[in-house]
């Protein structure tokens, strides 16, 4: 699997909330080791998105995500790739996968909650 897409940095796509709203966002780091941080292009601060990865220090090291971060990672890469990220899909797919854990955060993190702090 490809680790590092930088060439993701710094796009911007729409990210729709759960209740249908749609806003414009910006990808501001994603890589697998890393994790994925996007922000509201019109506040910077405002992180909609933030995955921590396994090398972040946000990482919890006491839990086994990795087959699940999988999932969720290539999971988003697609959605950004193809310039749209659901919340909702995103939040189903976490449920799905059998548990709730910390290393996915929408809408509202704080940057020192992210990976790639704003």
């Amino acid at each position: 699997m490809k680790t590092d897409y930088e060439e993701l940095e710094g796009k911007e796509i729409d990210y729709v909330y759960k209740d249908g709203e749609k806003v414009k966002a910006k990808v501001v780091g994603c890589n697998y080791d890393i994790g994925i941080s996007i922000v509201r292009i019109d506040n910077l601060s405002h992180h909609v998105v933030c995955f921590n990865g396994p090398m972040s220090p946000l990482w919890d090291k006491r839990h086994h995500y990795a087959n699940e971060y999988d999932t969720m990672f290539v999971l988003a890469v697609r959605m950004i790739e193809k310039g749209t990220v659901f919340v909702k899909v995103l939040d189903d797919n976490r449920r799905q996968l059998g548990h709730i854990n910390p290393l996915y955060l929408f809408d509202g993190p704080t940057p020192s909650m992210c990976p790639f702090g704003a």
